[in-house]
């Protein structure tokens, strides 16, 4: 795999980051105007909503990448995908909402009433955002990917400048209007840029069991694997309180610029995986994983290394209320965890391979130390430990992962160091190609 013949890809996929990363700057003005309990209280809201359609991901929308790359059976994958996303969504949305008074009382937060009321809202305005983000992933088409995430971060953007610069502080009711109306420019954005993909027959070969068979192990891993991003809040939640809850949740937000490039990199290797286990190219398959997992390893680490040596504390100390400035501990540990995370990558890999039972068992054991952890800083009432979760989930993960990618996919070791040569290798290459070039 020649990551120069990806570049317009790749391009895109990492400008729907820089979407991101540059949202970032809005978020810090969010949180400069809304005190930690209000910000705790949305975050509660979003990391249900966020836990519903990582399930919704698995088990209904994973499948139009699986079965969609055969033509004849696209437009029945598309509608059975459909209607298990709209059916996993909503029932579990009300089902928050039916429980809200007895998860109010468990949770200590009386206004968690008032998520469980928003909540099938939220989740009826994403559903064709979601859906249709998976269409245009499946086809590598990232420059609509980017428009969809465009209009998202946009109007967020905007609203959030209005709001702030009129109001001066924000509330949760303030925070619910910026989401869903991002929401729903996307969702419009997502239907009018995939239009000619939305194609729905009952005709076709694939059966419901053959795509339950795959959705069912994967949708267990998506699951699993969003526990450690969502359960540590409810333990914060449920053993500490609402405001720091909106602490620990301010540190994560911004190490979740660590988990956009990881997903990125998911979007791009995944589909390209699959096409090369059905062609039988083993060297082309090798040379994905190994430079794509390559690649990440040395971006990160780099910007572990700057954080760590005090960037990090200085950006939040100097950008975040004084109120906040208790995540900087959390954030610096947190961050440890994107060292492992290249190894993660290789799961994607391992599912492409046919394989999704395995991931389902290796996440199994990586969710359940993390979650062990969680409890037992909650028990210890040490909240300044709580990312300890996040690193042990990525160390055993990653570890796991690689060991069966260095077993039976032939990644050697010291391949997650190749991306340096192959770097050179290309400049000198180019190099080269202007010498002749002026030479003739």
């Amino acid at each position: 795999m020649k990551i120069q013949s990806h570049i317009d890809k790749i391009s895109w996929s990492l400008g729907d980051k820089v979407l991101i990363i540059l949202y970032g700057f809005i978020f810090i003005l969010q949180l400069r105007a809304l005190d930690p309990v209000e910000f705790g209280l949305y975050q509660l809201l979003i990391g249900f909503y966020t836990w519903i359609f990582v399930v919704s991901d698995g088990i209904a929308l994973q499948s139009i990448i699986q079965f969609g790359m055969n033509l004849q059976n696209r437009p029945k994958t598309n509608l059975m995908s459909l209607i298990m996303q709209v059916s996993i969504t909503l029932s579990a949305s009300m089902l928050v909402f039916a429980f809200r008074y007895p998860l109010s009382d468990l949770f200590n937060e009386p206004r968690f009433v008032t998520i469980g009321e928003w909540l099938p809202l939220f989740v009826i305005l994403t559903i064709p955002r979601t859906y249709t983000i998976k269409l245009v992933i499946r086809d590598r088409e990232y420059k609509n990917l980017f428009f969809i995430d465009f209009a998202f971060y946009g109007i967020m953007t905007i609203a959030t400048v209005v709001m702030v610069y009129s109001y001066k502080q924000l509330y949760f009711s303030d925070m619910v209007f910026i989401y869903l109306s991002g929401i729903i420019c996307s969702s419009i954005t997502g239907i009018i840029v995939s239009a000619r993909k939305l194609q729905f027959s009952y005709k076709g070969s694939i059966g419901l069991r053959e795509i339950m068979k795959f959705s069912l192990p994967y949708g267990s891993y998506a699951i699993l694997h969003s526990i450690p991003k969502n359960l540590d809040m409810i333990i914060v939640q449920t053993f500490f309180s609402t405001a720091a809850t909106g602490i620990y949740q301010s540190a994560k937000n911004l190490y979740r610029i660590f988990d956009e490039i990881l997903n990125a990199s998911y979007s791009l290797v995944y589909p390209s995986a699959v096409n090369l286990f059905e062609k039988g190219d083993k060297k082309g398959l090798n040379d994905l994983m190994t430079k794509s997992a390559s690649f990440i390893f040395y971006l990160f680490t780099f910007a572990v290394i700057v954080l760590e040596a005090g960037f990090g504390e200085w950006f939040i100390t100097t950008f975040l209320p004084v109120k906040y400035h208790f995540a900087v501990g959390q954030f610096n540990l947190m961050i440890l965890a994107a060292l492992a995370m290249s190894f993660t990558l290789t799961s994607v890999v391992i599912t492409a391979h046919g394989k999704p039972k395995l991931v389902l068992l290796i996440v199994s054991v990586s969710a359940f130390v993390s979650v062990a952890s969680n409890f037992i800083v909650g028990y210890l009432r040490e909240s300044s430990l709580m990312p300890l979760g996040i690193i042990l989930y990525n160390v055993v993960f990653g570890f796991l992962s690689f060991m069966y990618v260095n077993k039976k996919l032939d990644f050697k070791f010291h391949q997650i160091f190749r991306a340096f040569g192959d770097s050179l290798n290309f400049l000198k290459g180019k190099l080269n190609k202007r010498k002749n070039e002026s030479g003739n």
